[in-house]
């Protein structure tokens, strides 16, 4: 599917909507989640910080919330044609959940998890990597893609000085 090697436990639990877990009583995917959530955070954050030095504190998250968001996961999750293999409930079936943007963002988020679990974190990079790196310029992850308009409305920065970031007394 994505080319990566994972249990199949471990990629049957990462596949595992909430509602096919309640309604079979099995795990669900929600701490696979979780770990693959840490996991594109990391990557995203840096990515941008490597690429864009410069950044604020106030603009690493920005950016990184373009980059790293229901819409471009659920993009990507569709991409790679992750919806035919999510296990969900009939019902959650009956609402076209396998193509529901929520639900394609979490289940890669936890496949993201998975690899992490079985493989290590190098690996769960790597692939974050093959995943998002060919989109960054399509989400608009980029310091200078931001609106004229909203650029020239922002307040300009005051140059941080030695001076201000030492300690009273050194």
């Amino acid at each position: 599917m994505l080319d990566v090697s994972v249990t199949p436990e471990t990629l049957a639990r990462a596949l595992t909507h909430r509602s096919y877990a309640e309604a079979h009583e099995v795990p669900d995917n929600e701490p696979l989640m979780a770990l693959g959530d840490a996991v594109l955070g990391l990557v995203a954050t840096e990515t941008l910080f490597r690429n864009h030095p410069d950044l604020t504190k106030g603009e690493l998250p920005r950016l990184r919330a373009r980059m790293v968001n229901s819409i471009t996961l659920a993009r990507i999750a569709r991409g790679v044609g992750l919806g035919r293999h999510v296990r969900i409930s009939a019902d959650e079936e009956a609402e076209n959940g396998r193509d529901k943007p929520s639900v394609l963002a979490d289940v890669l988020e936890a496949v993201v998890g998975a690899v992490c679990a079985d493989q290590g974190r190098d690996a769960a990079v790597e692939l974050v990597h093959r995943l998002f790196d060919p989109l960054v310029e399509l989400t608009g992850a980029h310091q200078d893609d931001e609106p004229a308009r909203t650029k020239s409305q922002r307040p300009a920065r005051p140059k941080r000085s030695a001076q201000r970031h030492r300690r009273s007394g050194a």
